[in-house]
């Protein structure tokens, strides 16, 4: 029995050890496609990652990165696209003060 319990908080810490580097890992990865200012590619890697260990938290909040990549489609004029990231970032809960400028949701 003490046997199964040692071997069983054995794994436990292995699982815990491979989570950690894995988000640790993951999360370097992001903060260097945010620098990059790849906020599409961070969303997408942000929702593969979430279905491979769906119990890692990372920052910024995925409504933050949404926030970000309309912010950035903005200022390229592409205002339908940005609204639907505006209305995303909201959709994953962004809180703060929306405004509405020529149609669109800016933050």
């Amino acid at each position: 029995m003490a046997k199964h319990q040692s071997k069983q908080r054995s794994q436990q810490h292995v699982s815990n050890t491979g989570t950690k580097v894995a988000e640790n890992s993951f999360q370097m990865q992001l903060q260097e496609l945010l620098k990059q200012k790849k906020y599409r590619q961070a969303l997408e890697e942000i929702k593969k990652n979430q279905r491979l260990h769906p119990d890692i938290e990372f920052t910024p909040k995925e409504s933050e990165i949404w926030l970000l990549r309309g912010q950035q489609e903005f200022q390229k004029q592409d205002f339908k696209q940005a609204e639907k990231s505006f209305v995303r970032a909201l959709e994953f809960g962004l809180v703060g003060e929306v405004h509405y400028c020529r149609g669109s949701i800016v933050d």
